[in-house]
């Protein structure tokens, strides 16, 4: 069997131990800066807060610290849940890459995720669809056959740039699925880090048939880590003056789109009033794993972005903007919405401001 893979064995005790310290301490930082924007905003206001109100506050943001935490899988941590057959029954791999890769190598038990049929269907409507009950059935028609189960610990991977399995957590999270992560340095280095047995070639297994009553189902009207923001959203903030926006408009774009310099197809170049650069390669270390949450508050902080205010992301088609979303909310911001279809609906509309 050719592999892309290399021998690869779970940490020894000690360092398990070093790496389960360092998410806890990450998870308890992100978890402060969440409880301050909670609890700034219950309190915020006249008089003071009920007790019961900030208890509210209080649990909610815990709750999205933790589905945050979890949002993003380590291949060591894939690893030890396929070495276990009770936990390997309960995982299921989406892998976004192309038909050809997939059958080159993939990870056993993976899914095939067409992902043209996922984008071309999440820009419907302007995008204004997702999440909403309207939907629901329509996109239940393409999640049934991966044969996806309630209990699924959802793995999303993609070659390597993670932009595209963010792209398809941010669309699950949207319809209310909660245990769904992408995992970190996408295939690129699971291919690297997980044992042999793990990696095959060839089309994917037939998926079997799921119970009405086991299968995962979709629902509107949730509270996602990551919601929706339309292109009204950021022109109420893009048109107001600086002083009174009551949100920041962050741009995941390269330096030159941002600046003006490279285009794309767009008609029109530049970037959103008031919008801050941080390029989603930034959130990344040089082997393409995700910085830890510490260094991305850092970073952000170093870029301009304030805890506690309102965020809205973006990019030139919603992928580098749902990773930078992912990253923005495991680092601790909230609240976050990401503008899904991005530079591309802005500048094709003339009314939209632009700045070079």
């Amino acid at each position: 069997m050719t592999t892309h893979a290399h021998a690869f064995s779970l940490a020894p005790r000690t360092r398990r131990s070093a790496l389960v310290r360092q998410a806890r301490s990450s998870l308890a930082a992100a978890l402060a800066l969440t409880l301050a924007a909670a609890v700034g905003c219950t309190s915020s206001g006249a008089g003071n807060a009920e007790p019961a109100q900030t208890n509210a506050a209080t649990t909610a943001a815990m709750q999205r610290a933790m589905l945050a935490d979890a949002a993003l899988m380590q291949p060591d941590e894939l690893a030890a849940l396929l070495a276990d057959p009770q936990t390997a029954s309960r995982v299921a791999i989406l892998d976004t890459r192309a038909s050809a890769d997939f059958l080159a190598s993939h990870i056993v038990g993976s899914r095939s995720v067409d992902l043209p049929a996922w984008t071309e269907r999440s820009r419907q409507q302007g995008g204004s669809l997702l999440g909403d009950a309207s939907a629901v059935g329509q996109w239940q028609e393409i999640i049934d056959p991966l044969g996806l189960r309630s209990d699924h610990r959802i793995v999303i991977v993609d070659a390597g740039a993670m932009t595209d399995a963010a792209r398809v957590w941010f669309l699950l999270q949207c319809f209310g699925v909660e245990n769904v992560s992408v995992l970190d340095g996408g295939y690129k280095q699971a291919g690297q880090r997980l044992p042999r047995n793990l990696i095959i070639r060839g089309p994917a297994r037939t998926v079997e048939p799921v119970a009405p009553e086991n299968r995962l189902t979709l629902r509107a009207g949730g509270s996602p880590l990551v919601e929706l923001a339309l292109k009204q959203d950021v022109l109420d903030v893009a048109t107001a003056p600086a002083e009174q926006r009551g949100a920041q408009v962050i741009d995941g774009r390269s330096f030159a789109e941002f600046a003006g310099t490279e285009r794309m197809n767009n008609p029109r170049a530049g970037h959103i009033p008031g919008a801050i650069s941080v390029p989603h390669v930034e959130v990344l270390d040089r082997a393409g794993f995700m910085l830890p949450p510490e260094s991305l508050r850092k970073h952000f902080s170093l870029r301009g972005v304030v805890p506690g205010k309102p965020i809205i992301v973006h990019c030139q088609g919603g992928g580098r903007s749902s990773l930078l979303s992912l990253a923005l909310v495991r680092a601790g911001y909230s609240p976050v919405k990401n503008y899904y279809l991005s530079f591309a609906e802005w500048a094709a509309d003339e009314s939209c401001p632009l700045e070079k």
